[in-house]
């Protein structure tokens, strides 16, 4: 009966101390909204929290935060277990907006899985007893499948080594596949060319080529828009996925066209 005890008492306190609890979340939690004096009475930090508060310069005592930045850490560490128990990923914070008139409460966090693919954005509400989530991790996954789409397709014309392609997703369905990405998510592209690879009449001629192509990959319920730039070689060098949208000023000077895919399929290249 000792051993069982301990062995309670210690379970007990690892839940406490990791935070999230269980695995495979449902995209909507039944949990009760507990009321604030609940919450005072039972709530603990984890390291996740405390580190965030650290961050964000604020005490790390949970009885010295205000009742707003006591909600808000609970909300912050609530949506973040939501992620990790919905996807096989971990997840950073990087921004939180409490639910206001103007806008829905939601949380920003970036996955160790897709770095470079930008940052998730997690919605909650609550409704009828129980919060609910949404969230476009898909985006992420899709990013990386979207650019190498676009890339198979260019390397054709163009060595690899002459463009760069860069994508931001709008929406994509959940667990995008590789050879139907083009249908199943809506995406702004920037393609950087080396002038030395490609003339402005080439860029043209690649253009023309390209719209057919993309428009019939594309799906009518999705819409895309690629954006061609001729672009020096040190312009290339430094691209990066922090530092693309920053070359657009002066890239916008240089041989440049658009390829744009409406959702009831139109093409139109300018």
């Amino acid at each position: 009966m000792r051993r069982l005890t301990l062995f309670l008492v210690m379970t007990a306190l690892l839940l406490v101390l990791t935070g999230c609890r269980g695995g495979g979340a449902p995209a909507e939690s039944q949990t009760q909204k507990p009321s604030i004096t609940e919450t005072e009475e039972t709530a603990l930090l984890n390291e996740r929290q405390i580190r965030i508060l650290q961050e964000q310069g604020l005490p790390t005592r949970y009885e010295e935060l205000t009742l707003s930045q006591k909600s808000a850490i609970e909300s912050i560490e609530d949506m973040l277990c939501y992620l990790e128990q919905h996807y096989e990923d971990h997840f950073a914070y990087a921004g939180y907006v409490a639910d206001s008139q103007v806008e829905q409460e939601h949380l920003l966090a970036s996955s160790m899985r897709y770095p470079d693919s930008g940052l998730v954005t997690v919605y909650r509400s609550y409704e009828n007893g129980s919060f609910r989530y949404q969230d476009n991790y898909s985006t992420l996954q899709g990013k990386l499948l979207y650019e190498q789409a676009l890339n198979d397709w260019l390397v054709q014309s163009i060595p690899d080594s002459q463009f760069i392609v860069f994508s931001q997703l709008d929406k994509a369905e959940d667990e995008p596949r590789q050879e139907e990405i083009l249908s199943q998510a809506s995406a702004t592209s920037y393609i950087y060319i080396a002038r030395e690879a490609c003339t402005e009449e080439a860029l043209l001629a690649l253009v023309e080529r390209f719209g057919p192509w993309m428009q019939e990959q594309s799906r009518k319920s999705q819409s895309s828009l690629t954006l061609f730039y001729l672009a020096a070689q040190e312009d290339l060098a430094v691209a990066s996925n922090e530092t693309y949208l920053d070359l657009l000023p002066k890239l916008r000077e240089a041989p440049h066209y658009s390829c744009s895919i409406a959702t009831d399929g139109t093409l139109k290249i300018s």
